[in-house]
């Protein structure tokens, strides 16, 4: 009977021991899950003060274009027909860069606040690549770089977001012409993926590209790389 009794509290004994090493792993792992989440979170927030940061002070630039070229334009550039057609250009441009980059402040306030994404319909993705090419052609002339369009006819519409899909198109276009060296190429083409079902949109340049140890983190929130 006592060596039954042993028997039953050794074995009760080392399940205790078992469930406590499970529960001590289990711990251990949502330790470190947890720990994860707040580097994450920690990393998420500085990105986003940074990501601000430079909204604010790319903000200044467009600002003080537009107000230069419109106190040329009083003090007599626009008796020059050719020379204010170019200022003209570039107030156009440099709104439209300002809407742009308000659009951005105020989806980032839907993201935090929870809101979903904005109704789909379906869209035509070329004539949206269409704009944005000719938006930019000037600016790509003046910068020396050669901005290109190839457009696969009959493209199929999508479901899609036309102000969120101009709005990415915009600044992949953008940030290329912008690091791109003088005499270099830019690249913007539209074609169908029949295999699967989709239309690619394909922005490339001969810039330097993006350094590897930024690869990474290019999808997390707020994430910027800085200009060197």
């Amino acid at each position: 009977m006592a060596d039954r009794v042993e028997a039953s509290t050794a074995s009760f004994a080392r399940q205790l021991q078992e469930h406590a090493e499970q529960l001590e792993s289990l711990v251990a792992a949502r330790t470190q899950d947890l720990a994860a989440a707040r580097d994450a979170a920690i990393r998420a927030d500085h990105a986003k003060g940074r990501f601000l940061a430079n909204i604010s002070h790319e903000l200044r630039t467009p600002l003080t274009v537009v107000k230069l070229r419109t106190e040329a334009l009083r003090a007599g550039a626009l008796d020059e027909t050719e020379r204010a057609e170019q200022f003209l250009e570039d107030i156009e441009f440099e709104v439209d860069r300002l809407s742009y980059m308000v659009n951005d402040m105020l989806d980032l306030s839907r993201m935090e606040a929870g809101m979903g994404i904005k109704q789909l319909n379906p869209i035509r993705i070329e004539s949206i690549a269409t704009d944005v090419y000719e938006t930019f052609s000037i600016r790509a002339a003046r910068a020396g770089v050669e901005l290109s369009l190839e457009t696969e006819p009959n493209l199929p519409q999508v479901d899609g977001n036309e102000d969120q899909i101009r709005r990415v198109l915009y600044n992949l276009v953008e940030n290329a012409v912008k690091y791109t060296p003088r005499n270099g190429q830019v690249s913007l083409k539209v074609h169908t993926n029949h295999k699967k079902n989709l239309v690619t949109v394909l922005v490339s340049d001969t810039g330097s590209g993006i350094p590897a140890e930024h690869l990474p983190h290019l999808f997390e929130r707020f994430y910027r790389v800085e200009a060197t």
